[in-house]
């Protein structure tokens, strides 16, 4: 959920899984008395249980009274997270959401609808009123959610091609490597979305793709990409296992057309 800089993460010293447990705990307990917050929601990795230091960020998510939200609260909060930043450098992303809207629309800010029912199925619901028991994936959605992913797949593929020119060079195996893997499970994610049955993992989405007869050609880029972004702290020095898969990942995205 959060924007990534994969070339600052690389740099930072990674924490362990209980620290970023912890910090989200401390993060909670610090925000929820901010004016106008009505629920907290931990989503993401670290709810989904597979989270990977070095790799992943905290997903929150502050549900506000009415359909505006103070901007005080937002700086409250700003200001909490980048204290407990200087202890230690773990990257968080947070979403802001009317909790009026997100009741009578589903939507999560601007994000596609079929996130709202991962959120739903893995979120933890970890201060206030537990808004995603309220959300249920209908009929009417399925179309709704087809449509989305198409642009959202043809979006993601026209940005990819768009870094890789402007990253002529390619020096960076380490950054390329974190571009390439988190563009193609983005695609996983759209392919199979939304994914209501748990464990909500990559690799789990990926054997899904196996029942896509037009996409059974890309399994192996996709397995590959959930693998490396498990195996991620153990990757950082191995420059040529890097080159090698820049190379599949590159080549195999430049063949995806849709």
């Amino acid at each position: 959920m959060a924007t990534v800089d994969f070339g600052h993460r690389c740099e930072i010293s990674w924490a362990s899984k209980a620290q970023y447990r912890d910090f989200a705990d401390e993060l909670v307990s610090a925000t929820a008395g901010e004016s106008g917050v009505r629920s907290i929601v931990i989503c993401g990795s670290l709810a989904k249980g597979t989270l990977v230091p070095g790799w992943s960020d905290i997903d929150i998510i502050y549900f506000f009274e009415g359909s505006e939200s103070p901007a005080v609260s937002y700086r409250g909060i700003g200001r909490t997270l980048k204290r407990l930043q200087t202890k230690s450098q773990i990257p968080v992303g947070v979403d802001i959401v009317s909790a009026q809207n997100f009741v009578n629309d589903y939507r999560i800010g601007g994000r596609p609808l079929a996130m709202t029912f991962e959120v739903a199925g893995s979120g933890q619901t970890v201060f206030g009123d537990d808004l995603l028991s309220q959300i249920q994936f209908k009929h009417q959605h399925i179309a709704m959610v087809k449509s989305e992913t198409d642009r959202l797949i043809a979006a993601e593929l026209h940005n990819w091609r768009r870094w890789y020119i402007s990253d002529a060079d390619g020096s960076d195996e380490a950054m390329a490597l974190a571009r390439n893997t988190k563009t193609l499970l983005k695609l996983v994610k759209y392919h199979t979305d939304p994914n209501l049955e748990k464990p909500f993992s990559y690799e789990q989405s990926v054997e899904q793709l196996l029942d896509l007869a037009d996409l059974k050609q890309f399994h192996s880029v996709y397995k590959l990409a959930a693998e490396t972004r498990a195996d991620w702290p153990n990757l950082k020095n191995q420059v040529n296992e890097m080159k090698l898969r820049n190379g599949f990942f590159s080549s195999s995205l430049s063949e995806m057309q849709i």
